[in-house]
């Protein structure tokens, strides 16, 4: 929502806390789940909004949803992990298809920002970072 510009972050918390405290959204079921459930009896409010958002609106949305599924799906499907090091980090990308290891590369991060950086630029399209180190390697 905040990086589509449909809302900033304290408009968002304020929203989803009122929807917490009237119950017409429930937090995820059991350990480590922090997804969020509408309840049952506001679907036919959804409807009704749906219909009365502005066309922008929705398809703004509907491409943060997208986004958001995309990443979550490469979060789960690429594997990140950082080693401190005295002087900085190692970042591990590992990439694989179908339970096949395509990629395994480590890089060095001088500090913390530059290990996110580094993460989320892999996570915004790993495809790309495999293929430009092959066209690289085999140009």
């Amino acid at each position: 929502m905040q990086e589509h510009g449909l809302a900033n972050y304290f408009e968002v918390n304020q929203a989803l806390g009122e929807l917490l405290l009237s119950g017409n959204i429930t937090t995820g079921f059991g350990g480590d789940d922090e997804s969020l459930h509408l309840a049952e009896r506001v679907s036919s409010s959804v409807e009704m909004l749906e219909d009365d958002l502005p066309k922008s609106v929705k398809e703004k949305a509907l491409n943060s949803a997208v986004n958001l599924l995309t990443r979550e799906r490469r979060e789960r499907e690429n594997n990140i992990e950082v080693e401190a090091l005295e002087n900085g980090y190692n970042v591990t990308f590992t990439l694989s298809d179908k339970g096949d290891l395509l990629m395994r590369l480590t890089i060095f991060a001088a500090d913390i920002e530059q290990v996110n950086t580094i993460r989320k630029g892999f996570l915004d399209d790993p495809v790309r970072l495999y293929s430009g180190i092959i066209a690289a390697l085999t140009a």
